[in-house]
């Protein structure tokens, strides 16, 4: 599509690498050290989220929009004390996700995609 949109001239092209053999040792210490990372990531955000909401006095609402807005589990969480707007609370904290998960994603992708 890059080609048809932008021309030849704005292309990469891509240069195949060699891979190296990887041994369970080490995929297991890998995948070891990203599952800390990831969990570490949640876990921050849900600590920021209740000091945050701590800190300031908000509504029901006020929390669960913020904490949808940091780690989107939280906010679902919270999005249950909101009466009617429980299930738009909801909607947007799955439909963004929260910036929990864009550094999830950029820390699993570092180096070697765009985000």
């Amino acid at each position: 599509m890059k080609k048809l949109l932008f021309g030849k001239e704005k292309s990469h092209t891509v240069i195949p690498t060699k891979s190296k053999k990887v041994g369970l040792r080490e995929a297991v210490a890998d995948s070891a050290m990203t599952m800390i990372n990831l969990c570490a990531c949640a876990v921050f955000f849900i600590v920021c989220g209740d000091a945050i909401s701590g800190i300031f006095n908000l509504d029901n609402i006020g929390i669960a929009v913020l904490k949808s807005v940091l780690e989107f589990s939280s906010g679902c969480a919270s999005a249950s004390n909101c009466g009617l707007y429980a299930l738009p609370i909801t909607s947007f904290s799955i439909g963004f996700c929260g910036l929990s998960v864009a550094l999830q994603v950029r820390s699993v992708t570092a180096g070697r995609l765009s985000i």
